[in-house]
């Protein structure tokens, strides 16, 4: 990991450098999920999370409560309640249906680059990224973003490319988050 005479080093003109080596499989695709979609959801709105919704929601609900009440008095047409009542039900399994195929869409191939064992390299210039067929390098310049989760660190290279590290898979995940946010304020302050 990092050497603990890293700033001396530093001052007598030695670039420092971390190398991490990690595993990554199919509990860290789904940690990873977890994290975007809390992400997405605390950053952008979709139409599932508008006031209309709610609102649509509210009355269902409010619908459902009225029918349970007055069904006894027969004062609506029980036949009708029911079969409206299950045309939502099938309209929320289709919804639910829908967001599980696009999960399983974007799943990962097992022979592609996600799975398996990468090996990352850090220093003052960028981050060198190895894998089973692939070598990238990237530079602290082209980072988005750096968040950090209790699960995981990540580290956004553009909006849809990130680095992927599980803090169960590093020795030491707040020296690593340390070490990484430095260069990153380092090359965005320049």
């Amino acid at each position: 990991m990092l050497l603990e005479a890293a700033p001396t080093l530093a001052l007598l003109g030695y670039v420092i450098t971390m190398e991490i080596q990690i595993t990554l499989e199919e509990a860290d695709w789904k940690n990873y999920l977890t994290c975007v979609r809390k992400e997405v959801l605390a950053s952008h709105k979709s139409w599932i999370n508008s006031v209309w919704v709610d609102m649509f929601i509210f009355w269902v609900m409010v619908t459902i409560l009225i029918m349970l009440l007055l069904g006894p008095f027969r004062i609506i047409h029980v036949p009708t309640a029911l079969t409206i009542l299950l045309f939502f039900l099938l309209l929320f399994i289709f919804f639910l249906v829908k967001g599980d195929k696009a999960k399983t869409a974007f799943k990962p191939s097992k022979q592609g680059i996600f799975y398996g064992t990468h090996t990352f390299i850090f220093d003052d210039n960028g981050i060198v990224s190895k894998g089973d067929g692939y070598k990238s390098e990237y530079s602290w310049k082209i980072i988005q973003k750096i968040t950090k989760s209790p699960s995981m660190i990540l580290i956004y290279l553009d909006t849809v490319n990130t680095l992927i590290f599980p803090t169960e898979k590093l020795e030491n995940p707040e020296k690593f988050y340390g070490y990484i946010q430095k260069r990153y304020s380092r090359a965005v302050s320049d």
